[in-house]
């Protein structure tokens, strides 16, 4: 609200209460000069992720399974590259981690992930997306594991 004239008028702005006796306190408030030097990228809100998403580039070639180092597997993005000659399973730590799994081998044989000491059956890792280049993300609490999203 803002006092134009002799009476009040609603300027869009939601002002505090305890300056409900102040004529005009959006008026207050400090204008903030626009920084010369743009971010790159564009967040509307103040969270920003600024930072590289620690990668691990894995060499799966061949048909033997592997388990990975915690290591290893505390990345964001897991990268798994090689000719495979047969199927691999990766098995991974017991600890949480969200992660994208992306499978870059070659060779017609599959590649599946799975946490160590589980007798569920492996998760398969698809081939990455073409258009986004990226893989399945998973989502491993320690116990279970699951796809949160990705290529089909």
């Amino acid at each position: 609200m803002e006092y134009s004239g002799s009476r009040l008028r609603f300027t869009g702005f939601w002002v505090n209460p305890r300056y409900a006796d102040v004529p005009n306190p959006q008026n207050l408030i400090v204008l903030i000069r626009q920084d010369p030097v743009p971010l790159d990228h564009a967040r509307p809100d103040p969270y920003v992720m600024n930072y590289a998403n620690p990668t691990a580039n894995i060499d799966v070639s061949g048909n033997s399974n592997i388990t990975l180092t915690f290591a290893q597997f505390n990345n964001n993005i897991l990268n798994f590259t090689g000719a495979l000659t047969g199927n691999v399973v990766i098995y991974i730590p017991a600890v949480f981690n969200q992660f994208h799994a992306n499978n870059l081998t070659t060779g017609d044989f599959t590649l599946s992930i799975q946490i160590v000491a589980q007798i569920r059956p492996p998760l398969l890792i698809r081939p990455v997306d073409p258009i986004t280049n990226q893989g399945v993300f998973f989502g491993s609490d320690g116990q279970t594991l699951q796809i949160l999203y990705g290529p089909k």
